[in-house]
């Protein structure tokens, strides 16, 4: 039975959340669907809404018609996953998730210290640099403007919000009485550890929100049912596809290909041409693809490696009549596409960077989910998808996340998971 929904808006994100599930043991599947599945048995769903992107409007009824679903089943709560920077839609999809319900508050705790995101005094900051000074204010789809959290949300609702410091715990009873969205303070891992305490000391919330940092206390919190997490080798070998241009996840790429990766960085004709694998251009690219991948067996694919790539696909997209958003889409469709053509290839791990790719290859492929396993650092997923009859290790990665070597520590991953548990 289905005791938490946790809705996402995008695929990178919910599989950051899904996996501080699966790796206390509890059964967990992250979905590409937006419809509660009636095929599929665990303890927690996570939905990936794909809400990003979209107008407020949209994304605030997508949210909120999934959550009235959820209740209306019989699922006791429901995580609205945000982003830990704060990107997107977020006060149109905490309203979404507010006006679900007709009792008590949203509890919302967009922190993560283990990322370097921390919120004190209702400033949202990024290595202790508030989040709109950071590179995720220069964001090319949803630049965050705002560093205070309530002025966030009140971009796009007129919800009313409260802040709770650490010294507001005390008095959490009376605060949630009130119909509001409840924003918390938190500076380290101890704070957020007290903060599901006191929540939970006031009888379990139904409505909860927040990014990958809070889920982690959740199992406990909502008493889910823990076991030892399952364990799935991997194959040799590495393929990268890396459809993020943020400038964290651009310098893990250059530390890779300084280290033996070989990186193709694709043109902006070969991102924009329609349907680009079904034509000769599109063949022959794949052709190369394949041999330059058995040659090194570690190879990166990249949408845009350079700035100058960047702007010459933004003249092209404009030349063709393509609006930002449709650019974005046809990029990703043609890098899962590219993908997915690859796969029959003796590919080990398949490591996907940013969250409108990894949706591209999974429709690429034809499945809808995956089974989240581990995480490799905070926001790096191992996951398992079904490809040919058979399970096919991912892993994942947000933009913003990881470590300058991360791309290495993956690849390294693979060895010590085989040795370790398969030898």
């Amino acid at each position: 039975m289905i005791k938490l929904l946790v809705l996402a808006d995008d695929f990178t994100g919910a599989l950051d959340t899904g996996v501080q599930f699966s790796k206390a043991g509890v059964s967990t599947f992250v979905s590409t669907n937006t419809k509660l599945p009636t095929d599929k048995h665990m303890e927690v769903l996570v939905l990936d809404l794909e809400t990003r992107h979209l107008p407020p409007s949209e994304a605030r009824e997508r949210v909120r018609d999934a959550a009235i679903s959820a209740l209306q089943a019989g699922i006791p709560y429901v995580y609205k996953k945000t982003d830990s920077a704060m990107r997107g839609n977020i006060g149109s999809e905490l309203e979404g998730l507010f006006t679900s319900a007709s009792d008590g508050p949203v509890f919302f705790v967009p922190a993560y210290p283990e990322t370097g995101r921390t919120t004190q005094q209702g400033i949202h900051y990024v290595e202790g640099v508030p989040v709109s000074q950071t590179t995720f204010g220069s964001d090319p789809f949803n630049p965050v403007r705002d560093d205070y959290v309530p002025d966030i949300v009140a971009r796009q609702t007129s919800c009313r919000t409260e802040v709770i410091t650490r010294q507001d715990l005390n008095g959490l009873k009376d605060a949630a009485q009130k119909d509001k969205i409840l924003i918390f303070d938190a500076a380290d891992k101890d704070e957020m550890a007290l903060i599901a305490e006191t929540i939970a000391a006031l009888g379990l919330p139904r409505l909860m929100a927040g990014c990958a940092g809070f889920a982690v206390y959740l199992p406990e919190m909502l008493g889910l049912n823990l076991s030892k997490p399952e364990v799935h080798p991997l194959g040799e070998g590495l393929l990268v596809a890396c459809g993020s241009i943020n400038a964290t996840t651009l310098e893990q790429i250059e530390y890779a290909s300084r280290r033996g990766f070989t990186t193709i960085d694709l043109t902006p004709i070969q991102k924009l041409t329609s349907r680009l694998t079904e034509t000769n251009q599109g063949r022959e690219l794949i052709d190369s693809l394949r041999r330059r991948y058995n040659e090194n067996k570690r190879l990166i694919i990249m949408a845009s490696r350079d700035h100058e790539n960047i702007t010459l696909t933004n003249q092209l997209a404009a030349e063709m009549g393509l609006d930002p958003n449709q650019a974005r889409e046809r990029i990703a469709v043609n890098m899962g596409e590219l993908v997915a053509s690859l796969l029959s290839v003796d590919v080990g791990i398949l490591a996907v960077f940013g969250g409108d790719t990894l949706v591209s290859v999974l429709r690429a492929v034809g499945e809808n989910g995956i089974y989240p396993i581990q995480e490799i650092q905070a926001g790096i997923v191992h996951s398992t998808f079904m490809f040919q009859d058979s399970r096919m290790s991912l892993i994942t990665k947000s933009g913003g996340f990881g470590t300058q070597d991360c791309i290495l520590q993956i690849e390294n991953y693979g060895v010590s998971v085989n040795q370790l548990e398969f030898a």
